[in-house]
């Protein structure tokens, strides 16, 4: 488990599916900070961070697909979110691409997603629990 993820492992949603797609992202984002502590960062980084890229679409898709079951009234503000966080993951493709990323881009995704997850994802955990929705582990 890679430095991001064990500092962040606290931010359990209680869905087991989407904690452990959460998990796959911040492993995707370890991959990227691996990639640059390395003289590999423009293949590996540019591996991890269409991986993180593909793999935030297919997340978000699953997040916006129950939120639409469970008439989510903050569905758009979600989706907002979502777009600009996949806008900001291109931006960072493209500057791997001409080889000019630093940890600090890195790091403001990373807090992204953890306050997402933290300040954001946990919305629509409280309201499908009274709606009474798929089933949480006793985590969240």
């Amino acid at each position: 488990m890679g430095a991001i993820m064990a500092a962040t492992q606290f931010f359990s949603v209680g869905l087991p599916e989407i904690d452990e797609e959460h998990q796959v992202l911040f492993d995707c984002l370890d991959a990227i900070v691996f990639a640059l502590d390395t003289s590999y960062a423009t293949s590996q980084g540019f591996a991890a961070l269409e991986k993180l890229t593909d793999y935030s679409r297919t997340h978000f898709r699953v997040e916006e697909c129950l939120m639409r079951v469970f008439d989510y009234p903050s569905l758009d503000e979600h989706k907002q979110q979502h777009a600009y966080f996949i806008e900001e993951l291109e931006a960072l493709r493209t500057k791997i691409l001409t080889e000019d990323v630093s940890a600090a881009m890195v790091t403001f995704l990373t807090e992204w997603l953890r306050d997402h997850i933290r300040d954001i994802d946990l919305k629509y955990v409280e309201f499908f629990k009274q709606k009474g929705g798929p089933a949480f582990s006793q985590a969240a």
